[in-house]
């Protein structure tokens, strides 16, 4: 049983976490890098992840959806910080960004970013260029 459970919402960010007697654990969502896309809903082990639309008001852009996390669900098992193609939530463990499903490694680790040895592709070859979004 967690010694404490805190929600804290502010403009920008939403805060989930436990503490524990040795522990604390944290999970961030940055609402300015959050699209709603809902990967995180969809991937969440325990369905710890809600998403919540916005209403529209007229005369003002359209917000996208915004994220909601059940406190009491979360395991903080870090799949959705893994998984997050916009890296807008982050799992904590006192305080060091640790995704504990990578380090268990239950979980695959996503490459984000690919190189390209140009000096192995032939001249005329437009391949990578048309996979370039």
């Amino acid at each position: 049983m967690p010694m404490k459970q805190l929600k804290t919402e502010t403009e920008n960010e939403l805060k989930v976490e436990r503490i524990l007697h040795a522990k604390r654990y944290a999970l961030t969502l940055d609402k300015n890098l959050c699209t709603g896309c809902g990967i995180c809903k969809i991937i969440c082990p325990r369905e710890a992840i809600e998403i919540k639309t916005v209403s529209k008001i007229a005369g003002q852009k359209t917000k996208p959806p915004m994220i909601s996390v059940d406190e009491q669900k979360c395991h903080y098992c870090g799949v959705c910080n893994s998984m997050c193609p916009f890296g807008a939530l982050k799992v904590q463990v006192d305080g060091e960004h640790v995704i504990p499903v990578l380090k268990t490694e239950s979980f695959p680790q996503l490459i984000r970013e690919i190189e390209v040895d140009t000096k192995k592709c032939k001249l005329d070859c437009v391949e990578c260029e048309k996979l370039v979004l």
